[in-house]
């Protein structure tokens, strides 16, 4: 074949292709749109879903955005295609692309982020967790956005999949804007776990722990949030325990991780936890659905209250500092082999070092341990003043970081809050540093009453 003939039968495809890209733009674009109008002005619309691990989807309608299909990579980029792209850790990503065109007002405004948040909801109007962050962001000159969301957790053996989009903070009031279904074509015959019967004992060294009830569709009543005021996007899990065969509640569920056969898991993030009437009752975020035979619990237990001797540590005497400054201490100890280490104790308002962790506006003590640290727990157990005061403590946080050195993960730094009373002028501290112990059960859960009949 002569070179001419050659360069025409490559005009010929690239012309059959610009033909056919453009059949396909005009039945496409033919199609009803669904679209929703958001408070701000602005109008969001359901632009397409695409399924498996690499997704592509044209967001433009230039000729070189009609012609990616049949444009190699490198002349798309030459050319500036407007094509999003997103790839999925998995084989079977469910990623739903949305349209946010903006009003006048929002465009004059710079606005340019998407402002709404997603969950997937199943037949029965049970809610995962919130989606609070897309997984990919185009802009076009106008100011539109073109977003992609992966579906994080999505009824897996339905025909259909439930998307709500909420708008709002997170504090629970969000405003419901939008909702529709899309249709799930990565139905598989997953593997079918029978449950067992509750209550369900399990014995790890002298502690006997059982599950009496597992709960779900719970509404934010229970105490943390959802995405909207009455979303069923809540679990429950309810627990005994016995030490030496006595019962006890010194010890308390401390992480709760649920999974399902089909890949579905409930990492048990936003928790609380609590003792009431004797039953450790665990509530967390994310709905499970009822359309699975059963979900795999993995139930971290931590010891939190008569700590055996050799996991407490005491440190005494520590300065209690002026207002606005901090009191060094740079104690440390080990327990079980981790180094742990007291930083010191800071005033309200004070200037804190950069790995202490921030607990403003009340005083705060401060302490590290190593990270990644598995299957062990800092616990401050108390603290009394040198009049023999006991000190009236608060809430915690902690933040992992590198230490200032490099970029790899070292350390787990925590602030515990606490109320120093007026005339102290020294502080006795004591810390607990105990394991946990891990059970498993194999549970299916019932669906929750609604809250005016429970």
């Amino acid at each position: 074949m002569t070179r001419i003939r050659v360069l025409f039968v490559l005009l010929l495809l690239l012309v059959a292709g610009i033909v056919a890209s453009g059949v396909v733009w005009f039945f496409k674009q033919s199609q009803p749109v669904q679209s929703w109008r958001l408070p701000d002005g602005s109008e969001i619309s359901l632009a397409k879903v695409t399924y498996g691990q690499k997704h592509q989807v044209r967001y433009d309608n230039r000729w070189q955005d009609l012609l990616y299909p049949v444009l190699p990579a490198k002349v798309q980029s030459k050319f500036g295609s407007r094509v999003a792209m997103h790839t999925s850790s998995t084989s079977n990503a469910v990623v739903v692309w949305i349209w946010q065109r903006h009003a006048a007002a929002a465009r004059a405004k710079g606005f340019g982020i998407p402002n709404y948040h997603l969950a997937t909801v199943d037949d029965n109007g049970l809610e995962s967790e919130m989606l609070y962050s897309m997984n990919c962001r185009y802009s076009l000159p106008s100011g539109d956005t073109f977003s992609g969301w992966e579906l994080r957790e999505y009824p897996r053996r339905s025909k259909q999949i439930g998307v709500r989009l909420y708008m709002g903070g997170f504090t629970g009031n969000n405003a419901l804007v939008a909702e529709f279904k899309i249709p799930n074509r990565l139905q598989i015959n997953y593997p079918v776990w029978v449950p067992e019967q509750l209550p369900a004992i399990r014995k790890t060294n002298d502690l006997e722990i059982s599950l009496l009830k597992l709960e779900t569709g719970l509404t934010s009543e229970i105490g943390i949030w959802s995405a909207g005021k009455d979303a069923r996007a809540f679990s429950r899990g309810e627990f005994t325990m016995r030490e030496k065969w006595q019962a006890t509640e010194d010890w308390s569920v401390t992480q709760i991780l649920a999974s399902a056969s089909s890949g579905e898991v409930r990492p048990g993030g936003g928790k609380i936890v609590f003792w009431v009437d004797h039953k450790n009752v665990v509530s967390f975020t994310g709905a499970l659905w009822p359309e699975e035979p059963a979900w795999k619990l993995k139930v971290e237990v931590s010891r939190t209250s008569r700590f055996p001797p050799k996991e407490l540590w005491i440190i005494k005497g520590i300065p209690v500092p002026a207002q606005g400054k901090i009191s060094e201490a740079h104690a440390r100890t080990n327990i079980y082999g981790e180094e742990i280490e007291f930083l010191g104790l800071s005033s309200p308002n004070a200037r804190l070092p950069e790995d202490w962790t921030e607990m403003e506006p009340e005083a705060g003590l401060h302490a590290r341990t190593p990270f990644p640290l598995t299957g062990a727990h800092l616990t401050l157990v108390e603290v009394k003043d040198d009049q023999g005061r006991k000190v009236e403590t608060g809430g915690f946080a902690s933040s992992n970081s590198t230490g200032g050195r490099g970029a790899t993960l070292r350390q787990t730094d925590y602030g515990f809050a606490i109320s120093i009373p007026d005339g102290a002028k020294t502080l006795d501290v004591t810390f607990a540093f105990s394991q946990s112990r891990y059970v498993e059960f194999l549970a299916k859960p019932v669906m929750a009453e609604p809250a005016g009949k429970r």
